[in-house]
Order: C-alpha cells, then structure tokens, then sequence
C-alpha cells in the first residue's frame, strides 16, 4: 500500500529473546504454558538467591579472614602501615641527604 508516495508495507524488525524466554516457550510445549511460566519464574528467583548467597558468603570469608583469623588485613589497617612506610622512606632520604653533606664537609676540611 502506497499512501502519498510513502511505502506503507512495512516490517518491524525482530524482537529478541532473552534465553530465560526461548526456554520457557520451548518448555511450555512439554508441559504446557502455566506449567512453564510457574517454573521459568521459579527458576530466575532460584538464580537470583544463589547470587545473593554467594555474594554474601564471599563478604563473610572476607569478613573472617580480616577480623576473625587476621589472615588478611583490613583497609584502614593498610593505610595506616603504608602511611608509616611512606614516612619511613621519607625520614631515611633525609638521613640519607644530611650523611651525604657531611661527608661532603669533612672532605673539604681535609
């Protein structure tokens, strides 16, 4: 159909499908579309708890290791150790410097 020049005929292009929604429709032709809906739907909150759990049991490993065990260190401990090692390494440049100018003092004087 041609409407003032304009081509009416016309497709839209193909919607995409999300695997859970490819799995549902080919399950739904086994066990029938209720069936398959209940179960797709069960099947995404299983996948979202087991998420939820493994990001909960990784925070509570590190939690252990950090707290409990002291196997690691926790950030703000870190910090403060870097922060002395950076005042360590500043304080022995400048050791490092006032040695170098007294040599440098008593090669003169000698």
């Amino acid at each position: 159909m041609s409407l003032a020049g304009i081509d009416t005929n016309f497709t839209l292009p193909p919607r995409f499908y999300t695997s859970t929604e490819i799995f549902e429709e080919e399950l739904s032709r086994l066990i029938g579309d209720v069936a398959a809906r209940r179960l797709s739907q069960f099947a995404l909150k299983a996948v979202e708890w087991a998420r939820g759990a493994r990001r909960a049991a990784g925070e509570n490993i590190a939690e252990y290791l950090q707290e409990e065990s002291r196997d690691l260190v926790n950030k703000p401990e870190l910090e403060e150790f870097l922060h002395g090692v950076d005042t360590l390494r500043e304080t022995a440049d400048r050791v490092d410097a006032r040695i170098a100018r007294l040599e440098q003092r008593l090669k003169g004087s000698a």
